[in-house]
């Protein structure tokens, strides 16, 4: 079984130190108690320096996860790249496990779920986690990319009218098929194991030693937040 160091414990450690994450002990990541441990607006914000940004528990989402021997087959769904053209996406065929994010550039939410998806793909690359981010066609190229450079999403990024994140929806018996901003995470079978639609979180600067530095930490009971499902469908290998 493979071990991992949860993305919300790296940043918050880094944040408080002041300082990188330290380095891993030889053999891979420390082994970690099974659940993370997550920040929530309701607790722990004495801890943080300041807080821009939150959404509370309350408010509602949708989680599915899908045990591998009923888990649905992701389809395949048809997007634009930057020039315009259409394109058929396969999300998890060259053996990836694939977060697909569907997002705005024109909501708070919208906007964060990105920068988190691309946050959990830095940390997890190395057990052959990708990215593919998904965002209408609501505001021009230029915007959403002046966006990306500015937050340092580092996801390749496809364009869509809802009909995409409509299609894998159905796939997962949503109640909103159109929900913005809504999360799946495929596997290397290309199977759809795990589906959330809205996002609660919380973005702020940790620590006095980092004055100004943003981060961003998924406000879910421990066990519960996209990572933790990530997590999980990695350790099954």
């Amino acid at each position: 079984m493979r071990c991992f160091v949860p993305l919300a414990a790296l940043l918050f450690a880094a944040a408080i130190a002041g300082c990188a994450p330290a380095p891993e002990p030889a053999g891979g990541p420390a082994p970690v108690q099974a659940g993370s441990q997550i920040l929530a607006p309701e607790a722990g914000a004495d801890l943080w320096e300041s807080i821009s940004e939150a959404v509370p528990l309350d408010q509602a989402t949708q989680t599915e996860f899908f045990a591998a021997g009923r888990a649905p087959t992701c389809p395949v769904i048809k997007v634009e790249n930057a020039q315009g053209t259409r394109q058929a996406l396969a999300p998890g065929r060259q053996g990836y496990v694939t977060i697909v994010v569907f997002w705005s550039v024109d909501t708070s939410c919208g906007r964060v779920a990105a920068r988190h998806v691309s946050d959990l793909v830095r940390t997890y690359r190395q057990w052959q986690v990708r990215g593919l981010a998904v965002v209408e066609k609501t505001q021009p190229a230029a915007t959403i990319s002046s966006f990306l450079t500015q937050h340092g999403v580092l996801l390749p990024v496809y364009y869509d009218d809802l009909s995409a994140v409509e299609t894998m929806s159905e796939e997962v018996d949503a109640e909103h098929e159109t929900a913005i901003p809504s999360f799946f995470i495929v596997d290397r079978q290309m199977r759809i194991r795990f589906y959330r639609a809205g996002f609660r979180y919380m973005v702020g600067a940790v620590g006095a030693r980092r004055p100004g530095t943003e981060m961003v930490i998924e406000s879910a009971p421990p066990g519960e937040s996209v990572e933790d499902y990530l997590r999980r469908i990695l350790e099954e290998g």
